[in-house]
């Protein structure tokens, strides 16, 4: 089944406001323009958003002659960085047809991680879902006693101007169909 999407992030207000209240442009066009898939059905009966909340994962590392003196060790991040450059690394691999700013030149941006103190980062989707698009897909893993995202999940990586996308079970193991997080893999 082919499935039209478009991703974006409110950054004014909430989700609701932006897609909902206030009638957002794409979704007003996939409403308007996409045929029904099932006799019967109207668009709007088969148009499902997906509403994501990024939860950041911080590691820091160091080598053994590492300077400590001015380490910052808050843990304090930029939220909304990390929402916007997400919203790039997929627009800019996935190439969803309504979204009408493909970002190109991503990683490099005005609003998100490039040119930050992170020496590299990664997206991946902690649900248990695939999106698809003409231009590839993206697949998300859950572990359901966990909540957090397993080895099944597919990654975006980016490490200073190059994007990667790793495939769970073709670029690394995927820890096993059916493999918990909370279970040992055989």
């Amino acid at each position: 089944m082919k499935v039209q999407w478009q991703v974006s992030i409110a950054k004014v207000g909430d989700s609701f406001d932006r897609l909902i209240s206030r009638g957002h442009k794409a979704r007003m066009e996939i409403l308007s323009n996409e045929p029904q898939r099932y006799p019967g059905a109207r668009v709007t009966d088969e148009t499902i958003l997906f509403l994501f909340r990024a939860q950041p994962l911080i590691m820091t590392t160091f080598g053994p002659y590492h300077d400590f003196e001015n380490e910052d060790f808050s843990g304090a991040y930029d939220h909304k960085r990390i929402v916007a450059d997400a919203e790039k690394a997929f627009v800019s691999l996935l190439k969803p047809q309504y979204n009408l700013v493909k970002f190109a030149n991503y990683p490099k941006g005005a609003d998100g991680l490039h040119g930050s103190d992170y020496v590299r980062y990664g997206y991946v989707i902690g649900e248990s879902i695939t999106f698809n698009t003409a231009h590839g897909q993206m697949a998300g893993a859950r572990d359901p006693l966990t909540g957090s995202y397993t080895g099944e999940a597919d990654s975006i990586f980016v490490e200073g101007d190059k994007v990667s996308l790793f495939v769970s079970g073709v670029d690394y193991p995927s820890g096993g169909k059916g493999t918990l997080a909370s279970e040992p893999a055989d």
